[in-house]
């Protein structure tokens, strides 16, 4: 699965698939603690675990299932302080059902970030430092986005879970490289129309 589909997925994590976690959840608390109307560590762990498995049709790695669960877990806890076993989910008001929606929206966002590290603003920034390289500094005006873009691909394409993940050795060796590959190719490249202009000029 492709990031925008995985994107598109989360995305739909909405009402519906927070009510049937807390329809689970509230079922389960209703058998087990019928005269117990609070959070008990066993009812977050079952909750937990209904969030990460709805998390899995979506990501594989356990880290950003974990997240949703626990983003979904804590915001749930302070919607309902006193627990689920209390909770008539036939007769929600449309308040609640609003604030359970933004719940769903606010974790799936989370959990889109996590899919898609390269959010236009750190596409930004890093685009930033690129045109701080000296040879950056040096190349004609219209040349110089070329060659930001071309790194920028380069990084993206190669580090597809962001720099954070990967040694800085390993970031710094492919970057000296991309600037290589990228340099030859923008220069190659202005060459080739400096010598076409000169030709049909003639």
């Amino acid at each position: 699965m492709n990031t925008t589909t995985r994107t598109v997925i989360a995305l739909c994590f909405t009402l519906f698939s927070v009510i049937l976690a807390l329809s689970k959840c509230h079922n389960r608390q209703v058998k087990q603690y019928q005269f117990e109307h609070t959070w008990t560590p066993a009812l977050e762990a079952q909750m937990r675990d209904v969030f990460y498995s709805q998390a899995a049709n979506i990501v594989t790695d356990d880290s950003s299932k974990a997240a949703y669960a626990d983003c979904a877990v804590s915001k749930i806890k302070a919607l309902f302080p006193n627990g689920l076993a209390s909770m008539n989910l036939t007769e929600m008001t449309d308040s609640v059902k609003i604030a359970i929606m933004k719940i769903g929206a606010e974790c799936s966002s989370e959990l889109t970030k996590r899919i898609n590290v390269w959010q236009p603003e750190l596409v930004q920034q890093l685009k930033l430092q690129l045109y701080s390289y000296p040879e950056t500094k040096l190349l004609p005006a219209a040349a110089k986005p070329e060659y930001v873009d071309c790194l920028a691909f380069r990084i993206k394409a190669e580090f597809p879970k962001g720099l954070s993940v990967v040694g800085k050795d390993s970031v710094k060796k492919f970057i000296e490289r991309a600037r290589t590959g990228c340099l030859l190719l923008v220069v190659n490249k202005y060459k080739k129309r400096r010598l076409r202009d000169t030709v049909n000029n003639k």
